[in-house]
């Protein structure tokens, strides 16, 4: 399975690390800041853009559109509200969970 993970923090490398224990997932891993995406490269052999996931071009770039499961967990819920509309509109990800640090932040 295709998957990927757009933040690297405490929840998104828990997922990068039980995701990375099957050797059937192809993981790309998509990071703003690079000591993280260090710490990933660390615990896993992804593919790890250093990079902000909540813009289209990345998402392109990180081929979206070929992803089976979309997980987002960054610490900013605006963005990843906005990778989760990019990823269903305008790439067709089937599949996308996303994390909601904020009650409010859930239309």
């Amino acid at each position: 399975m295709r998957v990927l993970i757009i933040g690297a923090g405490r929840i998104g490398m828990h997922l990068i690390r039980y995701i990375s224990m099957s050797d059937d997932n192809q993981l790309t891993v998509i990071e703003k800041k690079l000591e993280r995406c260090r710490e990933v490269s660390n615990v896993s052999d992804a593919t790890i853009l250093n990079e902000d996931g909540s813009k289209p071009d990345i998402l392109k770039k990180a081929e979206a559109s070929q992803t089976d499961l979309l997980l987002v967990a960054t610490s900013d819920d605006r963005a990843n509200i906005s990778a989760t509309r990019h990823a269903k509109n305008e790439f067709g990800v089937p599949r996308i969970i996303s994390v909601a640090n904020s009650p409010g932040a859930i239309d």
